[in-house]
């Protein structure tokens, strides 16, 4: 997913419904690995596979840990592992939680909406995951408008508002306020859904 985002090898870009169609896949798989109580610990563009229908497949399993049976439970850890550009507050401390996952993916949401890296030394800020604190500040110049993949000309403002508040709540610093991951499946979902209705019309 992250070469494609970036348009590689000369790939075309993707549509609007596409890129709601591979986060749908993308918390699905995830949704799996919460319901069978595991946390991937790892979520991240590049570990986002695509087959040649664009249906995504979560690899890199090396880090997954098997969590405790109520996903309300935390576990600890002394091996402080997975991507900084990802990674939520609690897992910076070493906790082991799904909604560490739904951090991740929050990342993920902002690289799809975006087409941008989730890390880039050379601008400001560096980190992707904030960038929405320049979004929600009205004295801030950026808009939601003006962060959308420039290679992508489908799209539905209303839409990418929804995707967009996803993705910020999955961001919350504070784990207790995101959403569990089957909440996620389903406002993704009901995009998805608006897309196939709007193609219809």
């Amino acid at each position: 997913l992250l070469d494609r985002l970036a348009c590689l090898d000369g790939s075309p870009p993707f549509s609007w419904r596409q890129r709601c169609l591979i986060a749908e896949g993308t918390a699905r798989g995830l949704e799996y690995l919460h319901l069978n109580h595991h946390v991937h610990r790892d979520v991240k563009s590049a570990n986002i596979l695509l087959d040649e229908n664009l249906v995504a497949k979560i690899s890199d399993f090396g880090l997954t840990r098997a969590s405790a049976k109520h996903t309300s439970t935390t576990m600890m850890t002394e091996r402080i592992v997975g991507t900084r550009a990802y990674m939520a507050p609690e897992a910076l401390r070493g906790e082991i939680t799904p909604k560490s996952d739904v951090f991740s993916f929050g990342v993920v949401l902002l690289e799809i909406l975006s087409g941008l890296a989730p890390a880039d030394e050379n601008k400001e800020p560096q980190l992707l995951m904030e960038i929405r604190y320049d979004i929600d500040d009205e004295d801030e110049e950026l808009t939601l408008e003006e962060f959308v993949d420039k290679k992508m000309s489908d799209w539905e403002l209303s839409q990418v508002e929804t995707i967009y508040c996803l993705a910020s709540n999955c961001l919350h610093d504070r784990k207790s306020r995101r959403p569990v991951i089957k909440q996620v499946v389903s406002e993704i979902h009901s995009v998805v859904k608006n897309i196939s209705l709007d193609s219809q019309k």
